[in-house]
């Protein structure tokens, strides 16, 4: 006869403090196998699987108000829209990563093609907004979002701009359902894509005159290379005031060390640790940041005279997402080395021709290290990583692209809209979304990487 304790669910009657003092340390035992053993059956070559993955477009997460024009209309051809020169305010509703100016020092706009925008962080005037910026990562709940939300023919656009991968986007995203019209991203189709940075063919500079206009949009520019086919064929050029000029020294004697890391998010779902890893039984690679033992104080003028002593740098993504392609890239760039990436982007629709080295192209690790080193000790050939400085520039760009949303708030054309479905717009990546077991695992395969 089963006992009593188990026979009555609702009833106070609790098992003998003998038969639970003895189990207890089993039923732990057990529990913890078992959280292990569900943890390990997550696949681990997801990654692979997830890369170069497409959505089945942005429009079915939408609700249009009207469908007499359509919508998503290459910021280039603005000699075919209708413009309107109203005054536009842009209002920064929620700070950028601390920074209440999205790290503006001066007004972005009068540069643009397009340049009857104001940009202001004063909540006070939300109803003559005609844009209200929100970072995803500074929401924590609806209850921060301005009181009232105008309809469309109001005037006023609500634009959730988010730089990280999806499942660095904590929010419980139903609940902003219908809520905002536009997005910013680093995804090409998002309403305003926003990239991390870019580069533009070099032209000869123009004669010198007053009447000179450098103020073309570069941002603009950079949507051409994404949107069509490879970046050599697509790259628009550009007036030289707007770049860096890098010229083409000769890059190899500027270094004395071989190859480092740099990373402050140590359990991502890109598993970059354990690449990082594998090098390393081959090639010494220096680790600074919260993931390794060496310290540099990331924008300071020391460390980015520590960081350029190296030859090449691993920018390896945290995640393998669609079209993502951080500062990691582009730094490199700046700093005169050889990126060695890897990431979820087609990395020959963002990157400069023959400027990088592809993790996933290889192999082995074995043959990638064979190719670092054999790169490293040949003054020509690592040179010719960097014949790109005779044809092009690189570009950096702001938080946000400021220019195509000063564009499409002044476009008589652009179609209404509102997000009805943000989990399935952001969830049609080619990375997952956030989840508990995704952020056991990476911790729990950091563990055994490291240990």
């Amino acid at each position: 006869m089963a006992a009593p304790w188990r026979l009555c669910r609702r009833c106070r009657v609790q098992a003998p403090s003998r038969i639970s003092s003895r189990n207890r340390n089993i039923c732990y035992l057990a529990l913890c196998l078992v959280l292990v053993t569900t943890v390990l059956m997550i696949p681990g070559s997801e990654i692979a699987h997830y890369k170069y993955a497409e959505g089945a477009g942005k429009d079915i997460f939408l609700t249009k108000f009207s469908d007499d024009r359509g919508l998503g209309e290459d910021s280039l051809l603005r000699e075919q829209r209708s413009v309107n020169n109203e005054f536009k305010v842009v209002l920064l509703w929620t700070d950028f990563f601390g920074s209440s100016t999205w790290r503006e020092e001066n007004d972005p706009f009068p540069a643009c093609p397009v340049s009857t925008c104001e940009l202001t962080t004063d909540k006070e005037r939300v109803a003559e907004a005609a844009a209200v910026m929100f970072n995803a990562r500074s929401l924590n709940d609806p209850s921060q979002l301005p009181p009232e939300h105008p309809p469309w023919q109001a005037g006023s656009v609500w634009t959730l701009h988010n730089s990280e991968p999806p499942y660095f986007t904590f929010l419980d995203l139903p609940l902003y359902d219908n809520v905002f019209n536009w997005t910013s991203s680093y995804r090409t189709d998002a309403d305003i894509y926003s990239p991390y940075g870019g580069y533009v063919k070099k032209e000869p500079p123009p004669p010198p005159s007053d009447d000179n206009d450098y103020g073309d949009d570069v941002i603009s520019k950079l949507v051409s290379i994404v949107k069509n086919s490879t970046a050599d064929e697509n790259a628009s050029d550009v007036n030289q005031e707007d770049v860096q000029d890098v010229g083409t020294p000769d890059v190899y004697g500027m270094h004395d060390s071989l190859l480092y890391w740099m990373a402050s998010n140590c359990r991502d779902r890109a598993r970059r640790y354990v690449k990082v890893a594998k090098i390393a039984r081959y090639l010494p690679v220096d680790t600074y940041g919260q993931c390794g033992t060496m310290q540099c104080q990331p924008r300071t003028q020391e460390c980015e005279q520590m960081l350029s002593r190296y030859q090449f740098v691993l920018a390896f993504e945290n995640g393998y997402c669609r079209d993502y392609v951080t500062e990691k890239l582009w730094d490199a760039y700046f700093r005169y080395q050889i990126p060695i990436v890897s990431g979820g982007a087609d990395y020959s629709k963002f990157a400069i021709p023959n400027s990088y080295i592809d993790y996933d192209n290889f192999s082995s690790v074995e043959e990638l290290v064979d190719h670092i080193l054999r790169v490293s000790s040949d003054r020509d050939l690592y040179n010719s990583y960097f014949e790109w400085m005779n044809h092009y520039a690189v570009v950096r760009t702001p938080v946000a692209n400021w220019c195509q949303i000063c564009e499409a708030l002044h476009d008589k054309g652009r179609q209404p809209q509102v997000y009805s479905d943000l989990v399935g717009w952001m969830g049609q990546d080619s990375c997952p979304m956030y989840s508990v077991s995704s952020s056991v695992y990476n911790g729990f395969g950091r563990y055994r990487c490291e240990g």
